[in-house]
């Protein structure tokens, strides 16, 4: 797996993540689903991270994202 397609992917479900927790918390269940979302998100981006030889810098993740979003269109 490609390093910019795993963090891309790692962002993605971070987001479905946060707000799979913040729905089991408003409604009192526990969020089972929330943490295995975060924990393969941590996995992918420790991944990515790790896979690739220049560090991500936070202004190069759009570039990346679109990148990414664009290779599959």
């Amino acid at each position: 797996m490609e390093s910019d397609l795993a963090m891309v992917l790692g962002l993605l479900l971070g987001g479905l993540g946060a707000v799979s927790a913040l729905s089991a918390f408003s409604d009192g269940r526990r969020p089972y689903t929330a943490s295995a979302l975060l924990l393969v998100c941590a996995g992918l981006i420790l991944y990515a991270v790790w896979a690739r030889p220049a560090a991500y810098r936070l202004e190069e993740l759009p570039d990346v994202f679109f990148g990414v979003i664009g290779r599959l269109f």
